[in-house]
């Protein structure tokens, strides 16, 4: 049996030359920094999803929404009646704060992985405005989601959103706590 030196070439019964030893350090090297790019990329992209929430959605800022969203962005879970892409965006935004005007997101979870990012959240409010054909009830609404953004070159280019929408229109529905007529349980 062939004893190798440490850090010596297998089966050649001789340690690696200075160059070789230098070629081995130059690609540990640069897999550190493509790992770094990485993890680098992925918190951006992160950076990118919660500037996104919190900027454009609950800061209602339509301006930064230009910088952060692709034009032609597709939108997986459409609402009925808007126009597809970053347009459409804009006007859902608006929409939820004309019924909603203190909406907002509180983050719960932020996950990232290549180019997807995903947040867990729980969006709350009170209804003082017409939403979705309801009249304004003052009821103070809180609804979990799911959003799955698509981020290339930090804009988000693709979204797939779940949220409890039923559990939404049911707290509309129903008299807040402590009102009269609230059901007893």
């Amino acid at each position: 049996m062939q004893s190798v030196e440490p850090g010596g070439v297998a089966g050649s019964g001789r340690s690696p030359s200075h160059q070789e030893q230098l070629h081995q350090e130059q690609l540990h090297q640069e897999q550190l920094h493509q790992e770094q790019l990485h993890q680098e990329q992925l918190q951006e992209n992160k950076r990118v999803a919660r500037r996104i929430i919190e900027e454009v959605i609950d800061g209602r800022n339509l301006t930064l929404a230009d910088e952060l969203i692709a034009q032609d962005y597709v939108e997986h879970s459409p609402s009925q009646g808007l126009p597809p892409g970053r347009e459409g965006f804009k006007r859902w935004i608006v929409q939820v704060h004309a019924g909603f005007p203190d909406w907002q997101h509180n983050i719960e979870d932020v996950i990232a992985e290549g180019d997807r990012v995903v947040v867990r959240n729980v969006a709350r409010g009170t209804h003082r405005g017409e939403f979705m054909g309801i009249a304004p009830t003052g009821h103070w609404v809180s609804e979990p989601g799911i959003d799955i953004m698509r981020i290339v070159g930090g804009k988000m280019v693709e979204h797939w959103g779940q949220y409890d929408w039923l559990g939404l229109l049911d707290q509309l529905k129903t008299p807040p706590r402590g009102s009269e007529g609230t059901p007893q349980g």
